[in-house]
């Protein structure tokens, strides 16, 4: 509904202004297959809400579908952990 995607919008615009104001991460992306970063600018923060809302949106269809979701964002997350690792090691 729309009170769902509007509270969902809310949600990830407060996340998004929290992690901006609090690290130091930047507005810049690194894709693998790029040498250089990307910077988005004032485009950061529209792009981290679509990728909160997709993600959270992506886990309920796939719990809606089978009630696996919680097998498969583990398995998502040791995935992503390792490659972090990885990246990690050379460091």
């Amino acid at each position: 509904t729309m009170q769902k995607l509007s509270l969902q919008i809310a949600f990830a615009l407060l996340v998004a202004y929290c992690v901006q104001q609090n690290t130091d991460l930047g507005t810049e992306i690194y894709l693998p297959f790029l040498k250089n970063s990307i910077d988005l600018g004032i485009m950061f923060v529209p792009f981290v809400v679509l990728v909160m809302i997709s993600s959270v949106n992506a886990v309920n269809l796939t719990d809606g579908l089978d009630g696996l979701a919680g097998g498969l964002i583990i398995i998502a997350m040791l995935s992503f952990a390792l490659i972090a690792y990885i990246q990690n090691m050379g460091s």
